[in-house]
């Protein structure tokens, strides 16, 4: 199962909740591979703390038919937490040259070796995102409670519809990255048309620090309430 987190607009807590997911997953079932396909500015690997020895700029060469699991191997890192990873480029220019039948080889080999893939998307809907789009069997839109992204959801909505996605597949997640002055939850639901499946309670200085030192709350702060909610939410959306 692919599990695709999207947002058009940034700032939204796509990755942070992209990299405790991915390790709830790891945790909960295994077999649990997070990719980053924010090409032009990836954080997975920094959320991670780990060092960027490969990324998807090594396997570019690779054509549609020419990528195997062995050279796929040699870009995924593993986390000290059982996840599996493929971090994106520092730099944009690194991932010019990544063709797009190489990622679509790329993620229809990942879907044979793992059980769950999660993947952190671009803020747009650029090639490599309407890839991993069709790809995912679910996508989680995310937004925060403010007429910015609530009109950025909209736009990715009316996106979604005309790509053909099936509604059922997408799904609503609010992520207050803010204490107060937020849009009331019923208010957003009813100017997209869905009902939000989870609401993050706002934690800033949890998640601040956890960006900063590259410590997941879900491995490093167990104890967090918002912790356990991630890992409730991890075991919802699993099989």
């Amino acid at each position: 199962r692919m599990i695709a987190f999207h947002s058009l607009r940034g700032g939204t807590g796509c990755s942070t909740l992209s990299v405790n997911l991915g390790i709830s997953l790891a945790s909960l079932w295994s077999k649990t591979i997070l990719v980053d396909l924010t090409m032009t500015a990836g954080q997975v690997a920094l959320m991670l703390n780990m060092n960027l020895r490969r990324t998807w700029a090594d396997i570019a060469r690779f054509g549609l038919g020419e990528l195997d699991m062995e050279a796929l191997n040699s870009v995924i890192s593993m986390h000290e937490s059982g996840l599996a990873f493929i971090a994106a480029p520092t730099f944009p220019t690194e991932s010019e040259s990544l063709r797009g039948e190489t990622l679509l080889s790329a993620l229809s080999l990942l879907k044979r070796h793992y059980d769950y893939i999660v993947a952190d998307l671009p803020h747009d809907f650029s090639d490599v995102a309407i890839q991993a789009l069709d790809s995912a069997d679910m996508i989680f839109m995310v937004a925060t409670p403010d007429m910015a992204s609530v009109r950025a959801a909209a736009a990715a909505m009316d996106t979604y519809s005309k790509l053909g996605y099936p509604k059922e597949k997408i799904n609503l997640l609010i992520n207050p990255t803010f204490p107060r002055s937020g849009l009331p939850r019923e208010k957003i639901e009813a100017a997209l048309g869905l009902t939000s499946i989870v609401t993050i309670p706002h934690v800033s200085d949890v998640f601040v620090e956890a960006i900063n030192l590259g410590h997941p709350p879900v491995f490093h702060e167990p104890q967090e309430s918002v912790s356990a909610l991630l890992e409730d939410f991890a075991f919802f959306v699993s099989k």
